[in-house]
């Protein structure tokens, strides 16, 4: 079963994030990252753009790496799992599942708990690794910070 998670401001620098109230053991399911799957070659760059245009943050999750065709889109048809915010030291592990029907488009995303969490920590997951800096700065403030996502 998932832990009672909610959604609390957590500083100017990365807005809202997600904690438990309750300690949460290492390995724990957190919660599934849910939205709409899409085509990131037919559709992503038009909703990013929308997006964009509209003033909103986007929440869109390749699956695999950053190269994936696939993706889940969080934006408006999303959960609690879009404010889940990154740190380049996470707490969390992103983990894909596929359905055993071997369509592609069948997947699922999961966070579990990397190890033992506090009442009230923020949970974080990464975003990923990047070769080279980009135009976003992490501002997620651990020791290991890279200073870019």
């Amino acid at each position: 079963p998932q832990p009672p998670l909610e959604v609390s401001w957590i500083s100017e620098d990365v807005g809202f994030g997600v904690r438990s109230p309750l300690a949460l053991a290492a390995n724990t399911f957190v919660c599934e990252y849910a939205g709409e799957v899409i085509d990131l070659k037919l559709e992503g760059a038009d909703r990013e753009a929308m997006y964009h245009a509209e003033g909103r943050d986007q929440y869109i999750l390749p699956l695999g790496d950053r190269s994936s065709r696939l993706a889940i889109d969080a934006t408006i048809k999303g959960n609690i799992a879009r404010f889940i915010n990154h740190s380049c030291d996470p707490n969390l592990n992103k983990v894909e599942v596929y359905s055993d029907h071997g369509d592609k488009r069948h997947f699922r995303i999961g966070f579990y708990t990397s190890r033992e969490i506090k009442a009230t920590e923020e949970l974080r997951w990464s975003y990923g690794t990047s070769s080279s800096p980009t135009d976003l700065a992490c501002k997620c403030g651990s020791t290991n910070c890279r200073g870019f996502l």
